[in-house]
């Protein structure tokens, strides 16, 4: 499937993308109901390495994106992945011993940052769930500014009243809990931050 006019178009009018998780493949789904729960996650992984290896973000500097009602704990797995595998390939390309599966990467374009360097240069943006034990550290190592708060939520598995939990939290500073509420939600759609009025 081509792609490209949805990034040619999101780009031209500074619009975000928004990857949201599925469940794939019905017919595999309803055969494998339990790898379908996987795949419902494994789907937003997969567009995040698809996207921060891809070399997209290179090709569209004004494209924001962001992954969304998964949680965040599975971000630092997917950095860490990605990582090993672009370092491998940046490694084998200097010792002229490329496999043919990384071609495909190569020939597209390698990113010129880390995931991240993107997540952290303000280009993609991390939906959260409020009870996410690990948000703390993960608030700490990307910073405050890439965190998208999902104000549909509670969906029928998830936390009443979710924007007080985050605000009782007592593992976060009031600081972070503002902008983690608020700005990262307001940079990703291109609206005037509620802080700033």
């Amino acid at each position: 499937m081509n792609f490209v006019p949805i990034w040619e178009t999101a780009n031209d009018l500074g619009m975000p993308i928004n990857v949201h998780p599925g469940t794939g493949a019905l017919d595999a789904a309803k055969a494998f109901p339990s790898v379908a729960s996987d795949q419902f996650l494994m789907s937003v992984v997969r567009g995040f390495k698809s996207i921060c290896s891809s070399g997209v973000l290179d090709r569209y500097p004004n494209v924001r994106v962001s992954f969304l009602e998964t949680g965040c704990t599975w971000v630092d797995f997917a950095v860490e992945v990605m990582d090993f595998s672009l370092d491998n390939i940046r490694d084998r390309i200097k010792i002229g011993a490329l496999r043919s599966e990384h071609k495909r990467v190569v020939d597209r374009g390698l990113p010129q940052m880390t995931p991240q360097e993107y997540v952290q240069s303000g280009r993609i943006f991390i939906g959260y769930e409020v009870d996410d034990q690990l948000l703390p550290y993960m608030v700490d190592k990307y910073g405050t500014d890439c965190w998208v708060y999902a104000s549909d939520i509670p969906h029928a598995h998830r936390k009443p009243d979710s924007a007080k939990h985050i605000l009782n939290r007592p593992d976060l500073s009031d600081a972070a809990k503002q902008r983690i509420l608020w700005e990262g939600t307001a940079r990703l759609y291109g609206l005037e931050s509620p802080l700033a009025v």
